[in-house]
């Protein structure tokens, strides 16, 4: 009688230790039950039960449950609104750049430093080191500890590195320039993509830049913008041996 008693004692709790722990088994509709220690919940990944110290979650709703082990955190990946991901704290899980089938794709990856989508690209995105911002130069992908600023004249694709408060326009030789209040962008008159960042009131020549020292901008005969900055009532004349431009009296 003893004997009967003590065996089902011990069968009542097995069988409370195994609800007990299988919670989330049951939560996934799976038909199994596992025994996990008191820190962990049981799942079941698509083809065995599993225990896991940590949350239990789906990258996508047709995906089978994941572990996310402790002290890693779950978060919606960047690029894709339908995926899910575990990362270390702190990191943020990112695409590279929206994926055509969103709802199926399950490729992230974990910045540790920050992500965020390329100014100039959309649907593409770039991970940098804390506090940069990820901008497209016009040929390649690249990270700004400033703030990245449209060049003026490009459509709002191609972008720069700038200082806050700054304006973008192109220069003789690069796609960059930033102008601040200081020294505001000086833009060459028939050339609205073409600045150079020059004094208030000072204007600038294709060649030459900033038209400092009472120079004025000036045209050749067969310029439409001017080329150089000479004294006022002077022409721009090409001078095919040295290749560049000459100043006389119109």
């Amino acid at each position: 009688m003893r004997l009967s008693k003590k065996i089902f004692f011990l069968s009542t709790c097995l069988i409370v230790s195994f609800l007990t722990c299988s919670t989330e088994a049951r939560l996934i509709q799976r038909q199994a039950y596992m025994i996990c220690k008191t820190d962990e919940v049981a799942f079941w990944n698509g083809s065995s039960g599993q225990c896991c110290r940590g949350d239990i979650f789906k990258a996508l709703e047709t995906n089978n449950y994941q572990c996310c082990e402790t002290p890693n955190v779950i978060s919606t990946v960047l690029g894709n609104p339908y995926l899910k991901s575990c990362c270390p704290p702190g990191q943020t899980p990112y695409t590279t750049s929206t994926p055509s089938n969103p709802e199926t794709s399950t490729l992230s990856w974990c910045c540790d430093g920050d992500a965020s989508e390329v100014a100039g690209r959309s649907g593409f995105f770039k991970c940098c080191s804390k506090g940069e911002k990820a901008f497209w130069d016009g040929s390649n992908e690249q990270c700004c500890n400033g703030a990245p600023v449209p060049v003026a004249g490009w459509g709002g694709e191609v972008h720069h590195c700038c200082p806050e408060g700054s304006t973008a326009y192109a220069h003789q030789g690069s796609l960059g320039e930033c102008c601040t209040a200081e020294k505001p962008a000086a833009v060459v008159e028939g050339r609205s993509s073409l600045a150079f960042c020059c004094p208030p009131g000072v204007k600038a020549a294709m060649n030459d830049g900033c038209c400092l020292d009472g120079t004025v901008p000036a045209y050749s005969e067969t310029s439409s913008y001017p080329v150089k900055c000479c004294k006022a009532g002077q022409i721009a004349v090409y001078n095919k041996y040295q290749y560049k431009y000459d100043c006389k009296d119109a």
